[in-house]
């Protein structure tokens, strides 16, 4: 693997990573629930697509996913949805409210700072002493895991520090604290892992 294919690889992992989060975890949804908790439990009162307790509730059957949760009025609530009408629920759902929500701007910030850690792995450092739990060779003669490992530690110390001054890193769908340095940590032993292959 050489460094486009690195590259490349490091894109796609970001790409897939976004998707993922946003539109296929349905984040958009549970950001809205959040925003709007009364009207999602008046939502789950009056489908029956939706099983939902306060205290200990198990998995209905195989028809359900979940289990879900949320904490409203200092109680833990679990969730469980009917796998065939959660989604035409859920859509219903964003349908209602999220013209509600301030339309937020193209995350271009976070775009931008993505530009590091890509080209991380493009210009390695020269100085294998910078690192010294890595192996000898990680610098010297790097292989395309290397290449990806460098790219996804430098991409760790950015979500770092997004994590610490704004607090979240919206390009990848990550708009909380404890989801940026979740990610960090994530990318970060990814990232070693693959450099000491």
């Amino acid at each position: 693997m050489d460094i486009f294919s690195a590259l490349l690889m490091f894109l796609g992992t970001l790409l897939t990573l976004r998707v993922y989060l946003v539109d296929f975890g349905r984040l958009e949804f549970w950001k809205l629930a959040h925003l709007f908790l009364d009207d999602f439990f008046a939502l789950m009162d009056n489908d029956e697509s939706w099983v939902y307790s306060s205290s200990q509730l198990s998995k209905p059957s195989d028809d359900y996913v979940g289990p879900f949760f949320f904490n409203k009025n200092g109680h833990k609530y679990t969730i469980f949805a009917l796998k065939n009408s959660i989604t035409q629920s859920q859509q219903g759902f964003i349908n209602k409210f999220q013209s509600q929500v301030p339309k937020q701007p193209f995350p271009i910030f976070s775009l931008i700072a993505i530009l590091y850690p890509a080209t991380s792995i493009i210009y390695l450092p020269t100085v294998a002493g910078l690192y010294p739990w890595l192996s000898e060779g990680a610098f010297v003669d790097p292989n395309g895991f290397a290449l990806l490992g460098y790219g996804f530690i430098n991409l760790g110390y950015l979500l770092i520090v997004a994590g610490i001054f704004p607090g979240s890193f919206k390009i990848l769908g990550l708009d909380y604290r404890i989801q940026v340095f979740l990610a960090a940590i994530v990318f970060l032993v990814l990232g070693t892992g693959l450099l000491n292959i």
